[in-house]
């Protein structure tokens, strides 16, 4: 039986990734936190800060709570513990992304990070797609949006910009290092995994149009977000019912290369500053 308003059992998971994420936020304000310390404390903040970017990533598609205005109440806290509006992906991501899946169409495609060395590209892409999408969204949100989903947009900007305001007025340094940092590789990270999931895949595959990072343990911290490939064919699945479904709808069909061990792994391997080594899967 689901534990008192939530979806699934395993979003508790979820809401205790938050807490954390929060504490990583809040403790520097009250303690002093220096050296090696403070380098140690920013990667962790930076790493949070990519889980929750990915639990409002499965929050838009399903949400945590049973209720409506519960689920709202969430996406204004997500927003402010990623620095972003956790609305505003539901155009650029749910619509777009998953309607045009890497074809010219889609703001995200991974021909967005041209040729050259795997750092060069990742950062190219990253860039190239941070403007499409905000040169995209400023031109369909006001047809896309209903307009309670405009209020809910235009709350959380707001919930962020002023939470901005009043944490660099309390310390502006703090703030600089143990916020704003985080919030940035936090967001960066989250667009960055798109590349690693589509890049050089087959966009006009049923199931080779995605790379699955298949590792328990680090689909544990992520929420099963390395299974990419049946995310697209049940984005309205809950992420906990992922592997399974992989399993069952996905393995018997999918490229063998296409499912990776590692995503860190991967990312070393693929985005230095040597060339990327992936082989083109045949269109």
């Amino acid at each position: 039986m689901p534990f008192p308003g939530l979806r699934q059992n395993e979003d508790l998971r979820s809401l205790f990734f938050m807490a954390c994420c929060t504490f990583l936020f809040i403790i520097p304000y009250l303690i002093t936190i220096s050296g090696f310390s403070a380098f140690i404390w920013v990667l962790a903040a930076s790493f949070f800060c990519f889980v929750t970017s990915i639990i409002n990533h499965n929050h838009q598609h399903l949400g945590i709570a049973k209720n409506d205005s519960i689920n709202k109440g969430i996406s204004f806290y997500l927003s402010l513990l990623r620095g972003h509006s956790a609305y505003s992906i539901r155009l650029a991501h749910n619509a777009n992304h998953h309607r045009y899946n890497c074809r010219e169409e889609d703001w995200i495609r991974p021909s967005l990070a041209g040729s050259g060395a795997g750092i060069v590209r990742l950062f190219r892409f990253v860039y190239k797609s941070s403007q499409e999408m905000t040169r995209r969204k400023n031109i369909e949100e006001g047809s896309f949006y209903k307009a309670k989903d405009k209020r809910q947009l235009k709350l959380e900007r707001w919930g962020v910009r002023i939470l901005a305001v009043i944490l660099l007025l309390i310390n502006w340094q703090v703030t600089l290092l143990f916020t704003f940092i985080p919030w940035v590789i936090g967001v960066f990270s989250l667009i960055a995994i798109n590349l690693m999931q589509h890049d050089q895949c087959d966009f006009t595959s049923r199931y080779n149009h995605s790379r699955n990072f298949v590792s328990r343990f680090g689909n544990w911290f992520l929420l099963n977000n390395g299974y990419h490939t049946v995310h697209h064919l049940y984005p309205k699945s809950h992420w906990s019912d992922l592997p399974e479904l992989h399993r069952e709808e996905v393995e018997p069909h999918i490229k063998p290369e296409l499912d990776e061990p590692s995503l860190l792994r991967f990312l070393i391997k693929n985005y230095g500053f040597g060339p990327t080594r992936i082989l083109a899967i045949e269109h």
